[in-house]
């Protein structure tokens, strides 16, 4: 699991992201997705050096409008919610 996380960081290190502090939706915090989602901007921080700031939401009906429009970088999410939302 790490090292799918520490490639992601730097993939995203790859692509000019430490430049700027990443905006990370997630769950409200005390559900397990804003652990998770704090845990991965961790790991990113301390593998590839690219900052984040994880901002919780209401849930994934929130954030993703907010990733779509670029307002947010990153975010945690239920699959079917993804799979809906890139489906239209």
């Amino acid at each position: 699991m790490s090292r799918i996380l520490t490639g992601v960081a730097a993939a995203l290190l790859a692509c000019g992201a430490h430049a700027q502090v990443l905006g990370f939706g997630s769950p409200p915090q005390g559900q397990i997705g804003y652990n998770m989602s704090s845990a991965i901007a961790r790991v990113m921080a301390e593998a590839a050096g690219v900052q984040s700031r994880v901002q919780p939401y209401s849930g994934s009906s929130a954030v993703l409008p907010l990733v779509n429009s670029g307002e947010l970088d990153l975010a945690v999410c239920n699959v079917l919610e993804i799979e809906e939302a890139t489906q239209g």
